[in-house]
Order: structure tokens, then C-alpha cells, then sequence
């Protein structure tokens, strides 16, 4: 091994949580009043996105998350580039090929994670919209 080879592989592991950690940001707003506006706001933006992106067309750089959980009384917001979800996506496939239980997962839901294994690709747009009696989220791609 080179001399320098093992401390800059070391400072390589030290630095990449703060890396990863600069790439995506996470807001958390405590005892919301109104988490109507903030949810308001969110389907103004993906209506501008649908505008500017007819038929999902071109590609997502963002995954954005609104969550409002109503016993917290608490917004989260997250936003993660397309690039770190598709690299989450790609080791838990390789975590899955290892494990001899995912075949089983796999049957049992009929999913295949090959399907989004380029997250991007499915454009800018909504995602994912849930509203029950004591949570909202909304997933969408920018």
C-alpha cells in the first residue's frame, strides 16, 4: 500500500457524511397553526412544474417531501437531489441481491426495483398525494 493511500482514505470516510449531509436539506416547522398554506403553497409549485413540464417531460433533479403530522402539530420538509436517491436505490438493490429473503419480498409484492432504478426519468411532477383524517404528505419531483 502507498503511504498516503490509508489517510486519504480516511479523510475521504470522515468527509463524506458531511458531504451527503450538504446534498439535501430538511426542514422541521413545530406547532403549525395552519399547515393548509404550506400544502397551498407546494400544489402552486407543482402547478407551475405541470406548466413547465406538460407529460412529465424532461428530467427531475429533486425529490421533495411536505409531511404534516397532526398530533405533532408539525411540518417536515424534505428535499433530496436525484442523485443521492438513486445511489440509495442502487445499494439497497445490492443489499438485496445478498439477502436471500428479497426473492421472497419481491414474490410476495410483486415489485421490482429495476423499475426505479433511474428515479429521474419520470420527469417533474407529481408523485404521491395522501390525506387522511391525521396526516398529509405530498411526493413530488422537480
Amino acid at each position: 500500500m502507498r503511504p498516503m493511500a490509508k489517510p486519504l482514505k480516511i479523510v475521504m470516510a470522515s468527509l463524506l457524511p458531511l458531504v451527503l449531509a450538504a446534498c439535501f436539506k430538511v426542514q422541521v416547522i413545530n406547532h403549525t397553526k395552519d399547515p393548509a398554506s404550506y400544502f397551498d403553497k407546494a400544489y402552486k409549485q407543482l402547478s407551475r412544474i405541470e406548466k413547465d413540464h406538460p407529460n412529465r417531460e424532461g428530467r427531475a433533479h429533486r425529490l421533495c417531501l411536505l409531511i404534516h403530522e397532526d398530533q405533532e402539530s408539525q411540518i417536515v420538509r424534505v428535499t433530496v437531489p436525484i442523485w443521492l436517491v438513486n445511489f440509495g436505490i442502487r445499494v439497497g438493490m445490492k443489499a438485496a441481491e445478498h439477502d436471500h429473503g428479497s426473492n421472497k419480498w419481491r414474490d410476495r409484492y410483486e415489485f421490482d426495483w429495476h423499475a426505479i432504478e433511474d428515479f429521474g426519468r419520470f420527469g417533474p411532477g407529481l408523485l404521491a398525494a395522501v390525506d387522511d383524517a391525521q396526516n398529509k404528505v405530498l411526493v413530488w419531483l422537480e
